[in-house]
């Protein structure tokens, strides 16, 4: 499950920003090359061209009319913006990268891209006004796909520290476990691993495996039972064991939407979604 690109979402909001740091730190740390993403939103072009557009003066408070030449131009010069930013993270992080512009509706270029990237990195929050550990618009929508793998991050971004991983029994579940360990490994953390199960006996088949993918002589598991009742405890449970990053598998139907939310709103820190694989 080697993980080649990391491809980040750029906009100006301040998540946005704080994704391509947690992107660029991920892609150095897998040996991956970065990829970043600009997409010019072509419904903001058509509400510009619209006749009675109009916008307020950020400073001025002032409503005026839209000009569609001008709302072009500082898209493309956001655009710009991210390119060189980018390359700077790039450079001081001493990633490989790339860059593309894409014109289209954010959403569906994104669902695009992590149907074929390795890894989307994501703000969790981007421009919402409901608070840092909330899911934004478009990050709900991507995590909802439950396809890929999407990372979603905080100010945080991906610090150092011990991986955690939800598993269950699906294919997603067994994805999110491989990924997991291999993470772990390479990064040489602990491995926290949250077993849902309805008994706590059928974790130790779990713990038998991962003991023996773990090839490190100095290894450090946990294994903690968590019964479906608890689930939307998850987030606050792997927090208070020190987990930096969480895997969680998505699609199944062991892990609703409501309960995803609430996992995210209870955990600071990354999470990672593992999704059904597409087809090759």
């Amino acid at each position: 499950m080697r993980i080649r690109r990391v491809t980040f979402a750029l906009d100006a909001s301040p998540s946005s920003l704080g994704a391509l740091e947690a992107a660029a730190r991920f892609a150095r740390t897998v040996h991956a090359e970065l990829e970043g993403l600009f997409v010019t939103d072509e419904d903001v072009m058509r509400w510009a061209a619209l006749p009675g557009a109009r916008e307020v003066g950020s400073f001025s408070s002032t409503i005026r009319r839209v000009d569609s030449a001008v709302v072009e131009r500082r898209l493309r010069s956001h655009a710009e913006h991210a390119r060189r930013t980018m390359e700077l993270v790039a450079e001081r992080h001493r990633v490989r990268a790339t860059f593309r512009v894409l014109r289209g509706r954010v959403t569906d270029r994104l669902l695009e891209a992590l149907a074929v990237t390795d890894v989307l990195v994501i703000g969790r929050s981007g421009w919402s006004p409901a608070g840092p550990r909330r899911l934004g618009s478009t990050a709900r929508t991507l995590a909802a796909a439950a396809r890929g793998r999407l990372l979603l991050v905080g100010a945080a971004g991906v610090a150092p520290g011990p991986i955690g991983v939800l598993v269950d029994s699906s294919p997603e579940g067994a994805l999110a476990l491989e990924l997991a360990t291999e993470l772990a490994q390479g990064a040489d953390e602990r491995l926290e691993v949250f077993c849902l199960a309805d008994r706590p006996e059928q974790c130790a088949e779990i713990e038998a495996t991962v003991d023996r993918q773990l090839a490190s002589p100095h290894r450090r598991l946990r294994v903690h039972w968590l019964a479906p009742r608890l689930l939307a405890s998850l987030g606050s449970r792997a927090q208070a064991v020190g987990t930096r990053l969480l895997l969680v598998p998505t699609g199944s139907a062991s892990v609703p939407v409501a309960a995803f939310e609430a996992i995210v709103t209870d955990f600071a820190d990354a999470i990672l979604t593992v999704g059904r694989a597409e087809p090759e």
